[in-house]
């Protein structure tokens, strides 16, 4: 097999295979997300250090891991959080989506899918998500100015107009406003020195022929009474199944999370209606675009929060570029002091595991469409896994093609 990993290839573990031909379509994972190593790498560890850790351990996404483990760990000691710390999460949160995205957009992207653009790490450094990234414990206000500079960037580098128009252009119409977006300039855009743009126009055709099925996993879209029972029982799963944290169901069936589904699928009323829908890979690649102006211009954007479950039982949650990351963890009895609480179980729950279900959309699709390797590594690269990837393009004793990502 022929993989092409990009600078972050190895920081998860794991990998899947996409198998044009097999039964299973997605095979492999990510042994870390699995409960015997998560117990390994976590049992007996104070409490306090359970945040740093599960920071490296999923470097990728390392700061949104970083603050979802700290909330679940205060839950479960049943610390309060201040008003002014949970202002700083959702800048937090905003930053580092916005940094992980325009990171899948200008490094990513272009490896996953070569269509003759180069990656441009230029482009990028000049972000000033980017630019606040290096600074050393910056101050709330340090990221209130970040996000304040952010629009008139995103105007000027990747937009072409300001993220809160380009954002409601989107939700009138998500198809003409990614296609006019791609197809050239527009006022204060030079399309040419757009390499976002012009990767997306190339792949725009081809993806637009991509129609995968799609069931929302809309654990956030209710009232905060539904959204915390939908929280207590997905800590009951985690708990009880050792492996659903590598195949989550929800209501008994895989499901999608990512900018797709908070920028497109309409929120869910109920527990059994519009839950089942499809559509095509080239809006799941402009729902990125979306994503980034909406959470450059709303405070709202992105969901997030914890939830104390009972003595030493806590779960968090937050909304980051690729989906919802859910952390739950227990801790061990007799001990409540913070500083020397220590770990008994944990779990993460991260939206790769969703989006590459060996039931889900993705392997679906696979199985009834019979499409090339080049759709495969397309409609892949839209839904943005974590870790590595190799298709095969033969049959499963032959020599594959494929190609694979971080």
């Amino acid at each position: 097999m022929v993989v092409v990993a990009t600078s972050a290839t190895a920081a998860a573990g794991g990998r899947f295979v996409l198998d044009l031909h097999g039964a299973a379509p997605i095979r492999g994972g990510r042994p870390i997300v699995g409960a015997e190593v998560l117990r390994r790498l976590t049992e007996g560890r104070r409490a306090v250090m359970l945040p740093d850790l599960l920071a490296a351990l999923f470097a990728l996404c390392g700061t949104v891991h970083r603050i979802t483990a700290r909330r679940a760990v205060a839950a479960a000691l049943g610390l309060h959080e201040a008003e002014a710390e949970v202002s700083r999460t959702g800048l937090t949160l905003r930053i580092a989506t916005l940094r992980d995205q325009l990171q899948r957009l200008a490094l990513d992207l272009p490896a996953r899918v070569p269509v003759g653009i180069e990656a441009t790490p230029s482009w990028l450094a000049g972000a000033p998500v980017v630019e606040t990234h290096s600074v050393v414990s910056p101050t709330a206000q340090d990221l209130v100015a970040c996000l304040q500079r952010m629009p008139a960037w995103l105007e000027r580098h990747l937009l072409g107009i300001p993220p809160l128009a380009w954002w409601h252009e989107w939700q009138a119409s998500p198809d003409r406003t990614a296609a006019r977006w791609a197809s050239g300039p527009t006022a204060g855009h030079t399309w040419e020195a757009n390499p976002v743009a012009r990767w997306h126009a190339a792949v725009r055709e081809r993806a637009e022929s991509l129609l995968l099925p799609c069931r929302p996993l809309a654990l956030l879209d209710a009232e905060p009474a539904r959204v915390h029972a939908a929280m207590r029982d997905l800590a009951r799963e985690l708990d009880e199944d050792t492996g659903f944290a590598t195949r989550p169901l929800w209501l008994g069936l895989p499901a999608e999370t990512g900018a797709w589904t908070r920028c497109v699928a309409p929120p869910v009323t109920s527990a059994v209606a519009g839950l089942d829908r499809a559509d095509t890979a080239w809006l799941r690649l402009g729902a990125r675009i979306a994503d980034v102006a909406r959470v450059a211009c709303d405070e709202q954007a992105l969901r997030h929060g914890a939830l104390a479950l009972g003595a030493g039982e806590g779960i968090a949650w937050s909304e980051m570029a690729r989906g919802l990351l859910v952390h739950w963890v227990r801790l061990e009895p007799g001990n409540d002091e913070p500083a020397l609480a220590r770990v008994q179980a944990c779990r993460v729950l991260a939206p790769t595991e969703w989006n590459f279900h060996p039931d889900g959309g993705l392997a679906q699709w696979m199985r009834k469409s019979a499409p090339s390797a080049a759709d495969v590594g397309l409609a892949a690269a839209a839904l943005d896994p974590c870790v590595e990837f190799e298709i095969e393009a033969c049959e499963r004793d032959a020599v594959a093609c494929g190609v694979g990502h971080a």
